[in-house]
């Protein structure tokens, strides 16, 4: 008897082997991108599919045309300036007066 394998589980193969491929690849984009202080970086669309697409804005994340941005919680952090102060406070910057 020849089995035939059902699409279904050939489909969860399939996305599985994408997200396999494509999260790592954004995942090192991301960290260049904040390494350079960027609050956004541009992807092709056919760099990543709707399933990675999904993951990431779960995961907080914003495709704007042909970027992955995650600005807006760079704009909620500038607005809150005891977060903003610990922050800098990591990057060891201080606020000081000049007389």
């Amino acid at each position: 008897m020849i089995k035939l394998i059902k699409a279904k589980f050939i489909a969860r193969r399939t996305t599985i082997a994408r997200l396999r491929k494509e999260i790592p690849m954004i995942n090192q984009l991301i960290e260049r991108a904040v390494d350079d202080g960027k609050f956004s970086v541009p992807i092709n669309i056919n760099d990543y599919s709707r399933c990675t697409e999904a993951l990431l804005e779960k995961a907080g994340y914003r495709i704007e045309y042909s970027y992955i941005s995650w600005s807006h919680w760079g704009v909620e952090i500038d607005k809150n300036e005891k977060e903003l102060m610990k922050l800098a406070d990591e990057a060891g910057v201080k606020v000081i007066s000049v007389q």
